[in-house]
């Protein structure tokens, strides 16, 4: 997906930022201040990274750009990894051109709102990372999924299938005829099975949708945002702002849902 690459390209060509405050938990600092004199790099990602004290213009493009600062190269390299997978994931499930263009449309609209949310802490001073992004599109894919299964409409690969199979099928009832026999063909026998649309591939997918989401919604209740800012995992050098995966997953399944709701009404009508 687009979208993937937008997230991805830049925060690889900033690449990370080590920030001894950060490491240390003393997140509750303004980070312009705090980078001051640690040379030209930081500054660049302090301009970059959300900042509650921003304001204006500073603070809008701040709802984009925080997605490509990190702090470490572990940071870097787990949001990476997770946008290779979002991506991945899209370009299995999106197999229709129309419902890939429409989540990329919901999962772009919903990374600023993402980091929008962030408002809602008063504790978090500053953020950078890309994990509430990818919250949100794993939300966009979910929601994507039970529309697409929901429809019954068969991929481009399966609706192929099901053609070809009716070509063979008219191909063996002809031969049936002119053989003047009422008996079955082998040809027939093995279309009849094949020639109703698939059902199977739209349950699956609905399948997919709804554990993506409820996967989603049990990680984030059980972070708990309401009642910590931050959490510190073992083995990981940075905490996190369990609020921004909060916010992501919301901001992601609203756009899901305004983006795609039209596909779904013309799919019934069809």
């Amino acid at each position: 997906m687009a979208v993937a690459g937008l997230l991805a390209l830049p925060a690889l060509a900033l690449g990370w930022v080590d920030w001894p405050d950060a490491r240390a938990g003393a997140w509750g600092v303004d980070a312009a201040a705090a980078w001051a004199a640690e040379g030209p790099v930081l500054p660049l990602a302090a301009q970059l990274l959300w900042q509650r004290s921003a304001t204006g213009l500073h603070a809008a493009w701040q709802l984009i750009t925080a997605a490509w600062v990190h702090g470490s190269a572990l940071h870097l390299a787990a949001n990476l990894a997770g946008t290779v997978v979002v991506a991945l994931l899209g370009m299995t499930l999106l197999r229709e051109p129309p419902a890939a263009r429409q989540a990329a449309l919901a999962w772009l609209l919903a990374w600023p709102l993402t980091h929008a949310g962030l408002w809602l802490d008063e504790r978090l001073l500053f953020y950078a990372g890309a994990s509430g992004v990818l919250h949100a599109g794993v939300a966009v894919l979910g929601w994507a999924a039970l529309v697409q299964g929901s429809t019954g409409r068969a991929t481009p690969v399966q609706a192929g299938a099901h053609s070809a199979a009716l070509v063979l099928g008219s191909a063996g009832v002809a031969a049936s005829l002119k053989a003047g026999s009422g008996s079955t063909t082998p040809v027939q026998a093995r279309c009849a099975d094949a020639s109703p649309a698939p059902a199977r591939p739209a349950l699956r997918l609905r399948l997919i949708g709804g554990l993506l989401l409820a996967g989603l919604a049990a990680k984030v209740i059980a972070e708990a945002p309401w009642s910590h800012a931050l959490l510190h995992h073992p083995g990981w050098d940075l905490p996190i702002a369990p609020l921004v995966h909060a916010t992501g997953a919301v901001a992601g399944l609203a756009c899901a849902v305004l983006c795609l709701r039209g596909r779904r009404g013309s799919a019934r009508q069809g």
